[in-house]
């Protein structure tokens, strides 16, 4: 199975529920779509006669394109896989059946008819029953498609509002994926995890414990769905707002968090942050993050050098409690935006971080060939990045070395730039080469 074959499935699935009904997402509608197939096909979650009995039913009803009868049989499916994976009715809550509702039989939340056809509804459950996404021993079926979906949720999604549409910019899982260095061991936390893209980049072939939090439920649904199609079993998948309040069990030694910007953030007894940047910071240091554990979070530029008095006794408390490891600057990595991002790299290593390591990665980043222009940062830029982290490298222009006093001296001010020594341009033009381009600008200008 080609992952070219796959999209091409996934887009004619999206074209259909296009034409069908209205989505604001098709691509997570051919994702429901399919996890519906894989789990009927491989069976997933099943643990009795009972269950495997459903999953023939389900089986028959997609290949008879039963439109009538469809729903009743559906919801038993999405039920034993919330129970088999502990999840609190992600799959089986009611948004969610009523999406598929909509998707598969075309009946709204009342068991309404739509205005589209019961024809368009057959046609998406003859593509469905035409698949045969049953795994075998020598291809990961299920992981392909999955891999298929995500590029096609990443590349139609947008930094914006929602939060299930929300994807982590490609370049900063891999760069997050050098620092991290996830191993099967692990246990890797994202409490704003969205859609689990993030989640799945960083991780790549390992199979550590997963612990991921995210206030969408539609968003919940959707890593779900991707993480049991890329063969993770071990699983723990809440849907609550975790930077309001802490839960319970949501710890790990490799963290990483990607927060939405505009997400916003309830003050509440144990939480003093209106801020989500600083929310986000504070529930890394204080909750989330074990002892010995490596934490990375995306930020804006504000809270590195705001200096309300919330922000930099913050930024006082990481640096001289020895958990500041790294900040580093990166260029805008969103279409359509001139916002620049920032890693910080946060770590509760037995030996507190004296030094710091800045990064300035601005201008090191690449252009991509696309109409939108947008910046990537290429594995050579990652390695070097990751290395001068790691060996806590000084190079001129790109990185400096500073020891906490000299942070301090700075009114804990984090911003790259204020610490790396950028090299001084030689002007190497003779006066005659100046006048040479006045004379040829001033004649350009007379024309």
């Amino acid at each position: 199975m080609r992952i070219d074959d796959c999209k091409m499935v996934i887009w004619n699935l999206m074209e259909q529920v296009r034409y069908s009904i209205y989505s604001r997402n098709p691509a997570f509608s051919a994702l429901r779509l399919i996890f519906l197939k894989y789990a009927v096909d491989n069976c997933i979650g099943a643990t009795s006669k009972e269950d495997m009995q459903q999953c023939v039913r389900a089986h028959k009803m997609l290949a008879m394109r039963d439109v009538e009868n469809g729903i009743d049989t559906m919801i038993p499916v999405l039920q034993y896989i919330d129970r088999f994976y502990g999840f609190d009715h992600i799959l089986s809550h009611p948004a969610n059946v009523d999406a598929y509702a909509r998707e598969l039989f075309g009946v709204d939340q009342n068991r309404q008819k739509k205005n589209a056809s019961e024809e368009n509804f057959k046609t998406i459950m003859s593509l469905l029953g035409e698949l045969d996404l049953e795994e075998r021993s020598d291809e990961s079926i299920g992981a392909t498609y999955a891999d298929a979906l995500l590029e096609i949720i990443e590349t139609n999604s947008e930094r914006n509002s929602f939060s299930a549409e929300f994807v982590t910019n490609h370049s900063i899982s891999k760069l997050a994926k050098a620092i991290l260095s996830v191993n099967d061991t692990d246990t890797f936390v994202d409490f704003t995890s969205g859609t689990g893209a993030s989640t799945l980049g960083i991780i790549g072939d390992s199979r550590p414990q997963i612990i991921n939090a995210e206030i969408n439920g539609e968003a919940v649904a959707v890593s779900a769905m991707l993480y049991i199609m890329k063969g993770h079993e071990k699983l723990r998948i809440v849907c609550q707002d975790s930077l309001s309040n802490v839960i319970d069990g949501l710890r790990g030694n490799k963290l990483f968090v990607d927060a939405p910007l505009s997400m916003k953030v309830t003050k509440t007894d144990n939480n003093d942050y209106s801020d989500s940047s600083l929310a986000v910071i504070n529930r890394v240091m204080h909750d989330y993050l074990t002892r010995d554990g490596i934490a990375a979070i995306t930020l804006p530029g504000s809270p590195l050098f705001q200096m309300k008095p919330q922000a930099v006794s913050l930024r006082d408390e990481m640096v001289n409690l020895g958990m500041l490891k790294a900040v580093i600057a990166l260029p805008p990595l969103w279409n359509y935006s001139a916002v620049n991002t920032n890693l910080m790299i946060l770590s509760k290593k037995q030996m507190p971080c004296h030094n710091v390591v800045f990064i300035d990665a601005v201008q090191d980043a690449k252009k991509t060939g696309s109409k939108n222009r947008t910046n990537i940062l290429d594995d050579a830029l990652i390695a070097r990045i990751a290395s001068a982290i790691e060996n806590e490298e000084t190079i001129a222009g790109f990185s400096y070395v500073a020891h906490t006093e000299e942070i301090c001296n700075k009114d804990y001010n984090l911003v790259p730039a204020t610490y790396i020594k950028y090299p001084k341009a030689e002007d190497t033009m003779t006066i005659e080469e100046i006048e040479s381009q006045l004379s040829e600008l001033y004649r350009q200008l007379l024309q």
